[in-house]
C-alpha cells in the first residue's frame, strides 16, 4: 500500500502545482489585458530596427497597402480555461504585430479583414500608434484569397499591395523595392527570424528561413505587387482557396506566373519580414488544413527561390 499512497501523494502535489500555475496565469493575463488598454508594454524599438522611432507622420502616397485576415480565437466557451487564456494572449500578440506594421514608414494603410464583429471592437479598444492608417473590412465567411482579390478589385487597384500572413511584420529594406516594377514583378517573400519579445511567455527565438546558411524550401509569407485592372471571374475562382492550406503560397505563385504573367522574385536577404509566434496557443487550423498544390487539374506549385531585387529603371 505504501507505493500507492506515495503515488496518490505525488498526483496531489502535481495537481496543486498546476492549480497554482493556472491561477498565476489567469492573474497575469488579466493584468496584461489591463496594461494593453492603457499603454502597450511591447518593446517596439527593439523590434523595428533600423527604424529609430515610431512614425506618427502622414500616410506616404506611394506606400504599401497591407492586407490580411484577423481571426477571433476566443469564441468557443467549451474550450479549456488554459486554452482560452493562451488564445487571448495570442490575440494580443497578433495585435502587436499589427501595430508594428502600422509603425513602418513604408506602410500607407493596413487593411484588416474580420469575420467576428468583436475583432473590430478589439481594434477600437487597443491603444496603438498610427491608428489613422488602419482600415477594417467586414467579410462574411472564413476568407479565401478570392475574398482578398475582390477587396482589391473594389477598392485597391493601382495601389502597392502586400498580402501578408497576419503574424508577420515588415522590417528593413522595403524602401529599396522598385515600385514601378510591381505591375510586372511579384515579390514572394520568405520570412526571417530572430529573438522576439511578446507579452507572454516573454522572449522567444523564431526560426530564420532566409538566413545566411539557409536553403530555399518553398516557404512564403508576403506577396507584394500592383494590379491596374480587376481580376476576372474565371481567375477569382482559381484563387478561391484558404491561405492556411499546405502549399497555398505555391499555388498563389503559380497563378501569378502562369495566369497573370508576373515575374516572381524573393529578395528576402535584402528585404525583411519577421514572424512572431511566441504564444503557443491551443487554437489551430489543424484538421482544416489540406495540401492543395498537388492533385489539382494541373500540378500548380510555383516557386520563387532566393533572388536579388529588381533593378531600378
Amino acid at each position: 500500500m505504501a507505493p500507492l499512497n506515495i503515488y496518490k501523494g505525488f498526483i496531489l502535489i502535481v495537481s496543486c502545482g498546476m492549480s497554482v500555475w493556472l491561477l498565476r496565469t489567469i492573474i497575469k493575463d488579466l493584468t496584461s489585458s489591463k496594461q494593453v488598454k492603457s499603454k502597450p508594454s511591447y518593446n517596439f524599438r527593439q523590434n523595428t530596427e533600423p527604424h529609430k522611432s515610431p512614425s506618427t507622420l502622414g500616410i506616404p502616397e506611394d506606400g504599401f497597402h497591407i492586407i490580411y485576415f484577423f481571426p477571433k480565437l476566443t469564441t468557443d466557451p467549451t474550450q479549456r480555461v488554459v486554452s482560452q487564456i493562451l488564445n487571448k494572449q495570442r490575440e494580443l500578440e497578433l495585435m502587436k504585430v499589427s501595430e508594428l506594421n502600422l509603425m513602418h514608414d513604408q506602410v500607407a494603410q493596413l487593411h484588416v479583414m474580420y469575420l467576428d464583429d468583436s475583432v473590430k471592437q478589439d481594434f477600437i479598444n487597443y491603444k496603438m500608434v498610427n491608428k489613422h492608417k488602419l482600415t477594417m473590412h467586414k467579410v462574411h465567411r472564413d476568407p479565401t484569397h478570392r475574398d482578398t482579390f475582390e477587396l482589391i478589385n473594389n477598392k485597391l487597384l493601382k495601389k502597392n499591395l502586400i498580402i501578408l500572413n497576419n503574424d508577420n511584420y515588415l522590417s528593413q529594406g522595403w524602401e529599396s523595392i522598385n515600385k514601378t516594377s510591381l505591375e510586372k514583378v511579384m515579390y514572394a517573400m520568405t520570412r526571417r527570424g530572430r529573438n522576439e519579445t511578446s507579452n507572454s511567455p516573454g522572449k522567444c527565438s523564431m526560426p530564420d528561413f532566409c538566413g545566411p546558411t539557409n536553403t530555399y524550401i518553398g516557404s512564403h509569407d508576403a506577396f507584394a505587387f500592383r494590379l491596374t485592372k480587376p481580376i476576372n471571374e474565371e481567375l477569382l475562382r482559381e484563387f478561391d482557396f484558404k491561405m492556411y492550406h499546405y502549399g497555398a503560397e505555391n499555388v498563389f505563385i503559380w497563378l501569378f506566373q502562369n495566369k497573370m504573367g508576373f515575374q516572381t522574385l524573393n529578395p528576402c536577404k535584402e528585404v525583411y519580414i519577421y514572424n512572431m509566434h511566441c504564444v503557443k496557443t491551443g487554437w489551430t487550423y489543424t484538421g482544416k488544413k489540406k495540401r492543395i498544390n498537388v492533385n489539382r487539374v494541373r500540378k500548380q506549385s510555383g516557386m520563387a527561390p532566393f533572388s536579388l531585387l529588381a533593378p531600378l529603371d
